[in-house]
């Protein structure tokens, strides 16, 4: 199923991109980019005999740290009205969601060992409830945390 125009423009046009995280404890830089293919795994499998291509978007750490160096893909998410996730009644009114989608978030222990995909969920947001508020969050679990991470444009001067 191809995604609805309105997805499209929210994920081209307003959502792809340089991005600052918003949080207080660090600073890390990501570039947001739409790609169309499939996800590229650790290793080869033999087990996607039948090839399934779809539409999605991966975040690219551009500043590296102790937990992940520059260049390891951050999170990422397929898009498109088919993997859209419903919203309303689920996340709060206030953090203006436009749309929810199923991804996966990249976490390693120190020095980047073990790293490992964790399930998550992107979320594109309006901006207007929050003053220079975030435009995305990705949210993800493991078996002992539950963490919402929230990222605002980066605008560099022309």
């Amino acid at each position: 199923m191809l995604p609805s125009s309105d997805c499209l423009l929210h994920i081209s046009r307003n959502t792809i991109g340089l991005y600052l995280t918003a949080s207080g404890f660090d600073s890390e830089i990501l570039s947001l980019q739409r790609k169309f293919g499939q996800w590229r795994e650790d290793g080869p499998s033999e087990e996607h005999s039948d090839l399934l291509f779809y539409e999605y978007v991966e975040a690219v750490k551009l500043t590296g740290d102790n937990l992940m160096p520059a260049g390891q893909v951050v999170f990422r998410a397929k898009v498109g009205e088919h993997y859209r996730l419903p919203h309303k009644g689920i996340i709060p009114r206030e953090l203006g969601v436009i749309a929810r989608y199923k991804g996966q978030r990249k976490i390693a222990d120190p020095g980047f060992q073990n790293p490992q995909w964790v399930d998550g969920e992107l979320l594109i947001l309006d901006g207007k409830f929050i003053r220079d508020g975030p435009v995305i969050a990705f949210f993800y679990w493991t078996s002992n945390v539950h963490l919402f991470e929230f990222f605002r444009q980066l605008k560099l001067p022309d």
